[in-house]
């Protein structure tokens, strides 16, 4: 008899509002794991502006948090918005603290996927292409295809808030299916 190993997803919304369209995205996505995969959403709202002056022995609570969820997880999941056309300063706040302590990065060869969603036609596309970027210097492998970059995406939920697009549904569940089989190195 065959056993699946366990699969811990760390996930960080990139919006902090908690109705946001993005948190909608993310936890659609949540439903759609196989009953295996655990995720752990990491609250990033908390978190102080990363200033290595309180990275010290001692760092602040939310730092060691964000840092050992993401350390513990088989890969992390970026579900976020776009600001202005790059990363939301929430997200940017949360990759600087997770960046740290230098050469010691929880970052460091983590398996990370993005998706973005916008109720414009952009779909987060630069925000997306910035946290690639981003991971670069971890040398975190990327799950680079489906890309997610969720245009008008208001139009894929309806009054109340839920999945009624069957279209997105399909394709997120595909992103779902690949980024479980990225984590497990298939």
């Amino acid at each position: 008899m065959s056993t699946v190993k366990p699969l811990k997803i760390a996930l960080i919304i990139g919006s902090l509002r908690k109705d946001s369209v993005n948190r909608k995205f993310a936890e659609y996505m949540v439903s759609q794991m196989p009953d295996h995969v655990s995720v752990v959403e990491c609250r990033i709202d908390d978190l102080p502006h990363y200033n290595e002056d309180i990275d010290t022995d001692t760092p602040p609570e939310s730092y060691s948090r964000i840092r050992e969820q993401v350390k513990d997880a088989d890969a992390l999941l970026i579900v976020s918005p776009e600001y202005n056309r790059t990363i939301p300063g929430g997200v940017k706040n949360a990759i600087d603290v997770l960046s740290r302590p230098f050469k010691n990065s929880v970052l460091t060869g983590r398996k990370t996927a993005f998706v973005t969603a916008s109720p414009s036609s952009y779909g987060g596309r630069s925000c997306g292409f910035d946290l690639r970027k981003t991971m670069l210097p971890f040398e975190a492998p990327v799950l680079l295809a489906p890309e997610i970059y969720l245009s008008n995406a208001y139009d894929a939920l309806d009054d109340e808030g839920n999945f009624t697009n069957e279209r997105t549904q399909k394709y997120l569940k595909k992103f779902v299916d690949a980024l479980v089989e990225f984590a497990e190195g298939k």
